[in-house]
């Protein structure tokens, strides 16, 4: 684990043109990690870092055994969207499991919200240790070749701007995707409204009638 800004440790893991990454974050009252690349080569590493209270899944697309074996190698909960809680509690095998709504206050420090668009289970997860967020948005919202990007068809493209506009209201200094094309690039920091007008880009972009 790599890190990559105070409390938070970076793991990635590249896969043909893509890499995917997952994000440690420590905290007092336990470790968070937002688990879009496999961990299990760096279980020795977190375990020093203090081991893990939950794993957070951005969507249905991430859910591997491996979340599962994670999960339970550490006693930690599996959380996932509530639409999707039976087939991650079928695919990923976790002992303890989680389930989430439209928007949760997950900790005094961190909370998800519903992303739909890509994924009809699809969150995001804001940390805000003090006062200055960044965001976990899985592949809802990621870099490639061509910049910032989403994936929707032409059906989902009102959910997806939908979703989008909800987040581009969230104090966000750091965005950290779960996945990126080409070069890696597993954060982007924003002066202030930086991240409001790359949303309102990728609106523009990939989500007109």
């Amino acid at each position: 684990m790599e890190k990559i800004a105070t409390n938070l440790y970076l793991h990635q893991l590249p896969r043909g043109k893509w890499t995917n990454f997952s994000w440690l974050i420590k905290r007092k009252a336990g470790n968070y990690l937002i688990a879009c690349a496999d961990v299990t080569d760096a279980l020795g590493e977190i375990e020093k870092l203090g081991g893990v209270k939950r794993v957070f899944l951005t969507d249905i697309h991430f859910a591997n055994a491996w979340h599962g074996k994670v999960a339970n190698h550490f006693g930690a909960a599996l959380v996932c969207h509530e639409s999707d809680a039976a087939k991650v509690k079928k695919r990923c095998k976790a002992t303890k499991n989680e389930s989430l709504g439209m928007r949760n206050q997950v900790d005094d420090d961190f909370h998800s919200m519903h992303t739909p668009g890509h994924a009809e289970g699809g969150l995001c997860y804001l940390w805000e240790p003090d006062g200055e967020g960044t965001l976990f948005t899985g592949d809802f919202l990621c870099a490639t070749t061509g910049g910032w990007a989403v994936f929707c068809g032409q059906a989902k493209k009102k959910t997806m701007s939908q979703s989008l506009k909800a987040v581009a209201g969230l104090p966000v200094a750091r965005l950290c995707p779960g996945v990126s094309e080409g070069k890696p690039l597993p954060m982007k920091e924003f002066a202030p409204r930086g991240f409001s007008k790359l949303v309102d880009d990728t609106i523009a972009k990939f989500c007109a009638p």
